[in-house]
């Protein structure tokens, strides 16, 4: 017996006497056979249970196997399909090729040639099932937590997040306003051991000098002009925690001071109290300024720098890494349209070309919202250059086919990028990707050729 015994196939054929023969051809081979004689009980079958194949006749009363094969790719898109058709709808089973089926048979069929299909179109299932899952870990490893890139350097970071989390370890979170540093501390938080105990966020420069003291420790009944009962801060707060010190460039010398007894005793007293309380709390800080530079300058302890920069994160900004610039823009639109309850349009080639050309000073924060302006403000059906802000569009910068933008880019890395975004988006269904990129099925074929995409 040459076929696997899990491998379940739906059979769907009005011709009764057909359907035998292929029931009793298969289930010799060790496969699981459930057969339908029209294509609505085939679809109530599928509802309910999961095939690894599906082999439908093309031409049935009712619901046809092309109407059927619809349905399987909206409901039930990674099951391989085989069309058995006569020589009068072999151009229907064609156009079902192009749409995704996996082959087609002519009646009357060769039982021989049945078998070898069957067998290709299980291999092929399987091998899909294990890119999916291949996929899947490597969408964990290039995607946590909302960060996403497939860049070097993201790849750098992930890495270090990853080996971060599983300790207690101070870390210093660098990189310009916008960059995502805080989606870095919730993702080291929700990584590591703590990740059932708070995560409290303390933004250092939300609050001036004389109200950040009782903001991070506490205070007394009492303790100062206002502080009508007793409060408890930020760190009591993420005992057995976390605690991110967001903008740890901009703290006053005067509370530096307490910041480090903390780090280094891990103890401290509230304001206006002689009471000391112990806490076991993680710290992660974040700043976007040059802590050298704020050394040198005085304005920023050297021994205080030196406990918080255990280990560092380096977030590049957004124009060192333009290839992540599809991922993004497949992500903000998605989640915009989700969000917003928008149609998810199309984006137009010209559009994500403005994007990556754009050198965005505002990193990741200033792409979601230029995206969020295109969306609500642009044409529904396809995203435009002209729909993204003024500032966006002015950055542009024309270059011809071959020669580098200012992204460093080719045009045709940027289309070989678009492609894989759309293939990304599409969970790899061509003709879905092709309708994304506003293009036939056969012109991504061509494409996907001539840029060697598997």
């Amino acid at each position: 017996m040459q076929g696997n015994p899990i491998n379940s196939i739906l059979i769907v054929d009005d011709e009764t006497k057909l359907l035998e023969i292929y029931q009793k051809t298969l289930e010799k081979e060790g496969y699981e056979i459930t057969v339908a004689n029209n294509g609505a009980t085939a679809i109530s079958l599928l509802k309910n249970n999961l095939y690894d194949l599906v082999i439908t006749d093309l031409r049935m009363p009712g619901v046809d196997g092309l109407e059927l094969f619809r349905w399987i790719v909206r409901n039930n898109p990674g099951t391989p399909v085989i069309i058995s058709t006569a020589y009068s709808t072999k151009e229907s089973a064609i156009e079902a090729l192009n749409l995704g089926a996996f082959q087609y048979v002519e009646k009357p069929v060769k039982l021989d040639e049945l078998r070898l299909q069957v067998r290709r179109a299980l291999a092929h299932q399987k091998m899909e099932s294990e890119n999916r899952e291949l996929k899947q870990a490597v969408t964990h490893q290039f995607n946590i937590k909302n960060i996403i890139g497939n860049s070097p350097s993201m790849q750098e970071v992930f890495t270090r997040i990853q080996k971060v989390a599983a300790t207690s370890t101070t870390v210093l979170i660098r990189g310009e306003s916008g960059t995502g540093k805080e989606l870095v501390a919730q993702a080291i938080h929700d990584l590591s051991p703590r990740k059932e105990k708070p995560f409290i966020r303390a933004v250092c420069a939300a609050l001036p000098e004389s109200l950040l003291e009782s903001e991070l420790f506490g205070h007394v009944k009492g303790s100062f002009t206002g502080a009508i009962q007793d409060r408890v801060g930020r760190f009591q707060a993420a005992d057995h925690g976390t605690i991110f010190l967001d903008e740890i460039g901009d703290i006053p010398v005067s509370t530096q001071i307490k910041l480090l007894r903390v780090l280094q005793e891990r103890e401290f007293e509230k304001v206006g109290d002689s009471k000391t309380i112990e806490v076991d709390v993680r710290v992660i800080a974040a700043t976007n300024q040059n802590l050298e530079e704020a050394i040198e300058k005085k304005t920023f302890r050297e021994d205080l720098y030196y406990r918080l920069n255990v280990v560092s994160v380096y977030l590049p900004p957004l124009r060192a890494r333009k290839e992540d610039i599809p991922l993004l823009v497949d992500h903000f639109m998605e989640d915009i349209s989700r969000r917003q309850g928008l149609e998810r349009p199309q984006l137009s080639p010209e559009a994500l070309n403005t994007m990556i050309n754009y050198s965005w000073p505002g990193n990741i924060r200033e792409l979601e919202n230029a995206i969020e302006h295109a969306m609500v403000m642009g044409n529904t059906k396809t995203l435009l250059p002209g729909d993204l802000p003024i500032t966006v569009q002015s950055g542009y910068v024309s270059t011809e086919s071959g020669k580098l933008s200012s992204s460093g880019l080719t045009l045709e890395d940027m289309e070989k990028q678009m492609l894989i975004s759309a293939l990304n988006q599409s969970q790899h269904n061509q003709s879905k990707a092709a309708k994304v990129l506003g293009i036939t099925r056969r012109t991504l074929g061509y494409r996907m050729k001539k840029y060697n995409i598997e």
